[in-house]
């Protein structure tokens, strides 16, 4: 593996490559099923809450959708 020049990119470069070393011969439909399940898994963990976009924009209230 290429050498970098701080230890976090070594960390991301290995970790990208495991990543595609384990999902290389599999569908992208298994592959991204695998992804948002393990995402929801996350976000539920942590108690994140999703905010869609128009929830910012300026002169509108969060959570009015109208």
């Amino acid at each position: 593996m290429k050498r970098w020049s701080h230890k976090s990119l070594e960390w991301i470069h290995r970790v990208r490559e495991e990543n595609y070393n384990e999902t290389k011969d599999k569908p992208p439909e298994e592959v991204l099923k695998n992804i948002k399940g393990n995402t929801d898994e996350l976000v539920k963990g942590l108690g994140l809450k999703i905010i869609h976009p128009y929830e910012l924009t300026p002169g509108r209230k969060v959570g009015f959708r109208g």
